[in-house]
């Protein structure tokens, strides 16, 4: 996204897709806002958007006690009739809009679907986050740090549990990936990609080689793929410099074919 924490939200008009009145959001409305911004044109986007949906469904209680008020944004115009079979199968029961007027692109730069931004009751922007299959307790996360709930290491330890003891899988991992490195450190990005393939198929769970990958189909214009690679990689590793960076590039390159 082209905003950043910290930044005001702009103003954005939507319409709900209940009753097809312009719904305004500023930032001044003395609550908490969180958008989910989802797309449905392909086979893989349908599934991600009900499935981040549905965590949003299922986690709904968590937000309200909190008085965040959770609204979901198609914001690629698809066919009411997608729109609507998506949000029957996430069973979702929050406020659903369309976005005619483009404004979650224009505005906010919201080109990789689907994501999240959460909007503090002073309409700051507190944090954006991309699909994983643990987003809900992400999420749940870095909202209890921003309220002050539980302090960033208390979350990062109940999410990422220190491995005590390297399995087999994980050496053979962290081996394939180092070798994966040396070769992009060589510029020979193409044959890196494969030990990078290697590295994941031999531990699943290890983050850096998805990064990597992703950054090197980034650059080879492989935008699905690529964005499959990041957002796991970024689902196990949230902090990583590097992968925020690659995201950064892509989004650009998304942005560039629209």
């Amino acid at each position: 996204m082209n905003i950043k924490p910290g930044d005001s939200l702009p103003e954005l008009v939507f319409k709900d897709l209940h009753n097809q009145q312009e719904v305004r959001f500023s930032g001044n409305d003395d609550q908490a806002l969180l958008f989910v911004f989802w797309g449905a044109d392909l086979p893989e986007k349908k599934q991600r958007a009900t499935k981040i949906l549905n965590n949003i469904q299922e986690s709904l209680n968590f937000y309200q006690n909190r008085n965040i008020r959770v609204v979901s944004v198609n914001i690629q115009n698809n066919p009411t009739l997608v729109i609507n079979e998506i949000l029957q199968n996430a069973e979702t029961t929050f406020m659903a809009c369309t976005d005619p007027k483009n404004y979650a692109f224009n505005e906010l730069g919201a080109f990789i679907m689907p994501s999240i931004l959460f909007v503090t009751r002073d309409g700051k922007i507190a944090a954006g986050i991309g699909y994983s299959r643990r987003l809900s307790e992400i999420l749940a996360g870095k909202i209890q740090v921003l309220l002050n709930e539980k302090t960033k290491e208390q979350v990062h330890n109940e999410l990422y549990p220190e491995m005590t003891h390297k399995t087999p899988e994980r050496n053979k991992a962290e081996t394939q990936f180092n070798y994966g490195m040396s070769l992009v450190q060589r510029n020979r990005s193409e044959a890196a990609a494969e030990i990078f393939h290697k590295a994941i198929a031999a531990d699943h769970e290890f983050g850096p080689p998805y990064i990597e990958l992703g950054c090197i189909l980034v650059e080879l214009g492989d935008i699905e793929t690529a964005e499959n690679m990041l957002f796991r990689g970024m689902d196990l590793i949230p902090d990583s410099t590097n992968g925020k960076v690659c995201m950064i590039k892509l989004n650009e390159l998304v942005k560039s074919r629209i």
